[in-house]
């Protein structure tokens, strides 16, 4: 299998996180910056988005919690879902809430604070989904689909707090703040945690190439 990620991508480290959990090797492929319009990785994904999941035989798998999901079920040992269908479908929805509420809310206030733009309406959406993560959380034995998603969550908000001057932002969250302590203690985990702040001294070491935004 081959997997088109990029170390600081969170939807590629989530992945990541299902492979290394169940040792699955497969070959990875760094796509360049400006991937998403580049012809050749395009060909691979017309969706032009990482991650990419190529299989053995050449299907093409995208979008990070399918692709999850896929691995657990081609490789059931260890199981990050549960057996019982209610206890899935609540890990499942904790998932969701994490990925849309939580992940996708904060790029969309990292994007408005790099641009200088107004960005109290995002923070107040990132806050409200924070609280039901915070509600949601639980600690749980071995490696979940949930903690796929919630490592690069983490890790996101550690940067948020140092690049965009909002330091205290988890002090209101201790169940959130704490999670760390699992990822460090989770060798899957630790490893993509690890990737994740090789990848960042990248990107900012490349975005201060970049021209300054007007």
């Amino acid at each position: 299998m081959k997997l088109y990620s990029r170390p600081l991508s969170p939807y590629s480290a989530r992945v990541r996180v299902a492979l290394y959990h169940k040792g699955i090797d497969v070959e990875y492929v760094v796509p360049e910056m400006g991937w998403s319009k580049d012809p050749g990785f395009l060909a691979v994904s017309a969706l032009g988005r990482i991650p990419v999941l190529v299989l053995d035989d050449g299907t093409t798998l995208v979008e990070s919690g399918p692709i999850v999901e896929y691995l657990d079920d081609a490789r059931p040992e260890p199981a990050m879902r549960p057996a019982d269908p209610a206890a899935r479908a609540r890990l499942r929805a904790f998932t969701q809430i994490v990925e849309h509420d939580v992940m996708a809310t904060m790029m969309t206030v990292f994007g408005q604070v790099y641009a200088k733009q107004d960005h109290a309406a995002a923070m107040a959406r990132l806050t409200e989904g924070l609280r039901h993560t915070e509600r949601m959380l639980e600690e749980t034995p071995g490696v979940t689909i949930a903690d796929a998603m919630l490592v690069p969550t983490r890790f996101n908000l550690d940067s948020l707090q140092r690049f965009a001057g909002m330091p205290g932002l988890l002090d209101p969250f201790p169940k959130i703040e704490a999670y760390r302590k699992k990822i460090d203690a989770t060798p899957a985990l630790a490893r993509v945690w690890r990737e994740l702040e090789e990848g960042l001294v990248a990107f900012m070491a490349w975005l201060a190439k970049q021209p300054a935004p007007q």
